[in-house]
Formats: structure tokens, C-alpha cells, sequence
């Protein structure tokens, strides 16, 4: 008769309830503990009389509507039934052959079955008016796959699968449903506190924070696939889309979590190098990384024109770099960060940069944002990609004091700065590619994904303005709809409040929260008659690092304080990274600051931090206890510690 359902996010917990005929009530409690491989299912059934109650549940491996046959490439090996348990033992073939186990089993349970693809468990029990019928299931999973400790396809391997499973299984009957959902949420609660956002918007508050749900459920031990389903391109890694949703986590203050990303692209950077090696050549023509790769490192994508992107290679750069920016991690910068650079900058110098008759550097044909078409030439957004991988890639000798690659460092940044001289131009402005027939987001590149250029930069600017009043109709990667897509949007809002344009920024991002789904989550597209794959990671990205990127942003210098936060806004406040191993604190209350701390990890507080406030946060010169003002710039102050205040910085009495 009715149903509902409730997503709860700080828990990782979804609820289901439904009402039937004859007076019966139904709650479904379903979470995958996080850290667990498993699926925890309890179902309660109230009845208006004394009812014998048995519910049973069945997981069925197979592909077939009729679970009769195993998934193509899977082979099983043997299923086993306990008095609670029952177990399947398989045998699969995929990137590589591995062997593993599912388990099902329940507290209490009346029978336990295994036939074929099919695991079965029942539980029966009494169902009063004041007491509940409840079954518990956990569906728990192990395999070899991926393991290096062991051979993945042999009986000990099977055998530690199988012991896995057998051990989420002991604790879940040891300390039951209850004991398991406790301890999954309080590993959320620890993923929670590890940043906080405050807005006074509740439908991009709603957004941001399912967003953020859906990266810590996206995340893989490898990266962050666009989507966990085959409807999401089948799970594979896009270099473009992961830098999106690492840009998210890291400064949300998830580094450890963002890391994965970078770090997987050093795993798989062999694969990469033998991509365009020259026999045994491996050192001089540096990596190319596939436009959609597999767990291995090997190529997933279809054939089709996006073959020919490059620019993926350089939002795989900004990872990298930027994983060291925001934690000044030089033994992972050394170990994973500086080879990832080093061999993406080697691909584009020996591969797209090319020369003209007059010494000038450009990029030469490729495909950039997919709407523009194939074959473009000194394309702006594939451009500022390469001149950005070029620079970083010199700045991380630099850090790690790498004499041997000084001379090929000189090379990156002089190139890059020929690069720039490339950049197409129209009226003043950047334009996507040599006469350009269309309007397209790339001419923002510049600031968004590579952050190349300041508010004072005119043609970059101009380029912006120029997008928000005339781009509509590219507001989709797809040449269908009327809107600009949740993850353009908040792209538009990371740009708009670079050059200064709060109001602008919060027009996007409320754009992407009237097109959310239910529970608040980023569709590809969603608009009228258009509706395509929900829980899209690339867009939950986006729409984080936009609202990050409207409460603070920072240069090498100064760290800024709410730079696209519009003035309506008097009351909010957020702890979020500020780069080079810092956190700020900020709270805003009735439109005056009243809280602002800078540290470091370990408390302590940088004397030399510089903080740029807008200065109607300080009406009447007043200053947060703790801070001084070393200067005004037009519509804010610049602040710094006092060092003889010997007080806390940043509490005001």
C-alpha cells in the first residue's frame, strides 16, 4: 500500500519501509560495512495478530534470468551447506584467472541451502503485534584476484578466501547486525571529521553531502572509477574523471583516500611506458596512458574518436602534483608523484609538441572536449594541460633536488612558456581551438582544470564571461539538452569564483542541486525527457570541489578566504585543507568572522601565513583575536599572525 525509502549518510545505511494488506509492516535495513567485502540485510515484519513468520534469502550467481547458469568465464567449484551457512567456491577468468567464495549466512537460521548457482537462508520465527519477526543475512565475498601473497588460482589460495569469509562470518555471529552497523558507523564518523562544510543553502548542503557519500562508496582499492556498473561505462578508470574526484577528496581533507588515485597511476606506469616505448627505449618517450584503463594498467577503451584525447594524461599530471601541494608528502612525491610527472611530461614533449617556421612551440592535432570533434590543432584546453604537466613536472625537481633532471627540467618550462604564446585567441579572448565553430567549457581550461592563470589575466577572463553568457547550449558533454550538466556546473563554479564572480558561482551550483535525483545524488545529465546515469562520480567531484573552492582557495602566498561566497550569505563556516600541508578553520556569523585558525597537522601554526578576507566579513576593522592586518586590497584585508598576542589564533572573545 505504501513504501519509502531513507538514505543515511552518516551511518552508510539505507531503510526501507513498507505497508500491506492485512495490516503488515515490512523494515528493510540494508549496509556494506564499510571496509567489509560483504552486505549486511535485516528485515523486521510487524503483524496485527500472532503470526508464524519465515523469511528466507537467496543470492543467485549467475547472469540468466532464471539462475541456472554461472556468469560468462566462471566455473564453480563446489558449494557446502551448514546449520547458519552455506558457501560457493568458484573458479573465474577475467583480466586473470582467480578463484573465490560466497557466504551467506544468518543467526537463528531454520535451514541453509546450496544448489548450483543458487545459496539459500531461511530464517522462522514468531511475529507478535508488540514484537517483530527479525531475520538477520550477511552475504560476505573473497577472492585471489589482485593479491600478490598469493597464487591466485590454486587450493591455497581458494582456502584463504574461503577463511576470510568464514571470519566475517564469526564476527557477524559473534556481535550481530546491531555490533557490525555500530562499528561501519564509526568508521563513517571518522571519514566525516576529517572536514566540515556549513552553508546556509540546504539543497546544495543536500548535495554536497551525498557527493561526498558517494566518493567514500565509489572508492576502489585501486581509484575512483566513473561508476561501480556496467552502465557506468563497466567500471573502468578515466585518467580525465578520477583528477575530478580526487580534486573532491583532497581538499576535503580525505588525503589519504585522494592518494589512491595518483598511486594507482604509478602502479600501472609500466603498462603505460610499453605504450609508446621504442624496444628497449623506455626512458625517453614517457607513458601514455589509456583514455579508459583497466585494473591492470591495460586499455579498456572502445574504438571511437576519444582514442585521440591526450588531455586525460594531464588532469593524471594535476593528481600527482597536486596530492604533494596539499600535504608536502616528499617521500611519496620521490616514490610515486615525481615518476608519474616526470614520464607524462616526456610523452607530450616527444609526441604533441611541435615546432612552426618561426621557433614558436603548439600542440599539434588531437581530440579535446569530445563536442569540438576530432583533429584539432592548438586546442586551448589540451594546451594548458601540457603547459601545466610541463611545469609541474620541472617544479617537482626542484622540491626533490633532482640535479640529473635540471637539464630536462629547463626544457619542461621552457617549452611551457612558448606553449602559452600558442594559446588561440578571438576579440581579446581565449577560444577552444583555431576557429572555433562553437561555444565549449575548454576555454575556461585555463583556471579549471589547470590552474594556469589569475583573475588577472584578461583574455582568460574574458573567456569566462564570454562561456557563462553564451555557452548554454554546450552546457552537456553530449550535443543533446537544454541545461549545463551537474559536473559543468561545478566546473563553472571552481572558474567563477577564481575571477571573482560569487554571484555567478552560486547560480552553477544551485543549477546542479535543482538537477539532483531524491536523495540529493549527481545524475551524467538530468533534465527534461533526459536522464542518464545517476550516481555519476565525475559530477559528485565537481560539485564538491566547487563549494570547497567557493569557501577557499590559495596561491603560493596568500590563502583566501571565501572568494566566491556571495554576500547573502552571513552565516557559515568550514575546516577544509588550504595547501601546503595547512587547515583552516573559518566561522562567519551574522556576516561578521568570529573564527579563523591556519595550522598544520600537528596544531602547530604557521607564522608566516598571509590570509586574504573580504573585508565586509570585518566590519569596522574588527579582527578574529590573534590576527593582525598587513594590508588592504580592494574589497579585502590581507591578515597575519600575531606573534606577541600569546593567545590562541583565531578564537575572538
Amino acid at each position: 500500500l505504501a513504501w519509502e525509502q531513507t538514505l543515511d549518510l552518516a551511518r552508510g545505511r539505507i531503510v526501507c519501509r513498507s505497508r500491506h494488506a492485512g495490516g503488515i509492516e515490512i523494515r528493510t535495513d540494508v549496509l556494506t560495512p564499510l571496509g567489509w567485502d560483504a552486505l549486511l540485510v535485516r528485515r523486521r515484519v510487524v503483524t496485527p495478530s500472532h503470526v508464524r513468520v519465515e523469511q528466507r534469502m537467496a543470492y543467485v550467481f549467475s547472469s540468466d534470468p532464471d539462475g541456472t547458469e554461472p556468469p560468462s568465464g566462471v566455473r564453480l567449484l563446489s558449494s557446502s551447506s551448514r546449520r547458519r551457512s552455506s558457501r560457493l567456491l568458484y573458479e573465474a577468468t577475467g583480466l586473470s584467472d582467480f578463484v573465490g567464495c560466497v557466504l551467506i549466512c544468518a543467526p537463528g537460521a531454520s535451514s541453509a541451502d546450496s544448489k548450483g548457482c543458487r545459496l539459500v537462508s531461511a530464517v522462522s520465527g514468531q511475529a507478535l503485534p508488540s514484537s517483530p519477526a527479525e531475520a538477520c543475512w550477511l552475504i560476505a565475498f573473497g577472492d585471489s584476484c589482485h593479491r600478490l601473497d598469493e597464487v591466485p588460482t590454486d587450493a591455497a589460495a581458494l582456502d584463504s578466501a574461503g577463511d576470510r569469509v568464514d571470519g566475517l562470518a564469526r564476527h557477524f555471529l559473534k556481535v550481530g547486525f546491531d555490533g557490525v552497523a555500530d562499528e561501519s558507523a564509526a568508521a563513517w564518523g571518522r571519514h566525516w571529521t576529517e572536514s566540515s562544510v556549513d552553508v546556509p543553502d540546504a539543497a546544495i548542503g543536500k548535495m554536497y553531502r551525498t557527493a561526498q557519500y558517494h566518493l567514500r562508496c565509489n572508492a576502489t582499492k585501486w581509484s575512483q572509477p566513473v561508476g561501480l556498473l556496467n552502465s557506468h561505462w563497466r567500471g573502468r578508470y578515466f585518467g580525465w574523471d578520477e583528477m575530478f574526484c580526487h580534486q573532491a577528496l583532497l581538499w576535503s581533507g580525505h588525503a589519504e583516500l585522494a592518494r589512491r588515485i595518483p598511486e594507482f597511476r604509478h602502479a600501472v606506469l609500466e603498462p603505460a611506458r610499453r605504450r609508446v616505448a621504442h624496444y628497449d627505449n623506455q626512458d625517453i618517450y614517457g607513458a601514455r596512458y589509456p583514455w579508459e584503463t583497466l585494473e591492470d594498467g591495460s586499455e579498456g577503451t572502445p574504438p571511437g574518436f576519444w582514442c585521440d584525447h591526450v588531455f586525460h594524461i594531464s588532469n593524471i599530471a594535476v593528481s600527482a602534483w597536486s596530492q604533494y601541494v596539499c600535504t608536502l608528502d616528499r617521500e611519496y612525491l620521490s616514490h610515486s608523484g615525481f615518476p608519474v610527472l616526470r614520464d607524462c611530461a616526456r610523452f607530450f614533449l616527444t609526441h604533441c609538441v611541435y615546432e612552426d617556421n618561426r621557433g614558436g612551440k603548439f600542440i599539434g592535432k588531437t581530440t579535446d572536449l569530445e563536442r569540438l570533434g576530432p583533429a584539432r590543432e592548438r586546442a586551448f584546453m589540451t594546451t594548458c594541460g601540457v603547459i601545466y604537466t610541463l611545469r609541474a613536472a620541472a617544479q617537482a625537481v626542484d622540491v626533490l633536488s633532482l640535479r640529473e633532471h635540471a637539464p630536462e627540467a629547463d626544457v619542461w618550462r621552457n617549452t611551457a612558456a612558448s606553449l602559452v604564446e600558442s594559446l588561440p585567441e578571438k576579440n581579446g579572448r581565449y577560444i577552444a581551438c583555431p576557429e572555433a565553430e562553437q561555444e565549449s567549457i575548454a576555454t575556461t581550461g585555463g583556471l579549471f582544470p589547470y590552474s594556469l592563470f589569475d583573475s588577472g589575466s584578461s583574455q582568460q577572463t574574458l573567456a569566462v564571461t564570454h562561456f557563462v553568457e553564451h555557452g548554454r547550449a554546450a552546457g552537456n558533454m553530449y550535443p543533446v539538452g537544454n541545461r549545463i550538466c551537474a559536473w559543468y556546473a561545478g566546473w563553472m563554479t571552481v572558474v567563477l569564483s577564481a575571477v571573482g564572480d560569487a554571484s555567478g558561482a552560486l547560480r552553477f551550483l544551485k543549477e546542479a542541486a535543482a538537477v539532483t535525483g531524491l536523495f540529493g545524488e549527481c545524475f551524467e545529465i538530468n533534465e527534461g525527457g533526459i536522464q542518464c546515469r545517476p550516481w555519476f562520480s565525475t559530477a559528485s567531484g565537481n560539485v564538491i570541489h566547487g563549494l570547497n573552492r567557493m569557501l577557499v582557495d590559495f596561491d603560493e602566498k596568500t590563502i583566501k578566504i571565501a572568494p566566491g561566497v556571495p554576500r547573502e550569505w552571513k552565516e557559515f563556516s568550514f575546516t577544509l585543507p588550504c595547501g601546503w600541508g595547512r587547515t583552516v578553520e573559518v566561522a562567519v556569523c551574522a556576516g561578521v568572522l568570529v573564527r579563523l585558525r591556519v595550522s598544520f597537522a600537528d596544531g602547530s601554526v604557521p607564522s608566516d601565513a598571509r590570509v586574504r578576507i573580504p573585508t565586509r566579513l570585518c566590519p569596522h576593522g574588527r579582527l578574529p583575536e590573534g590576527w593582525l592586518c598587513y594590508g588592504k586590497l580592494a574589497g579585502a584585508l590581507v591578515l597575519g599572525p600575531d606573534e606577541t598576542s600569546g593567545g590562541e589564533h583565531g578564537r575572538q572573545t
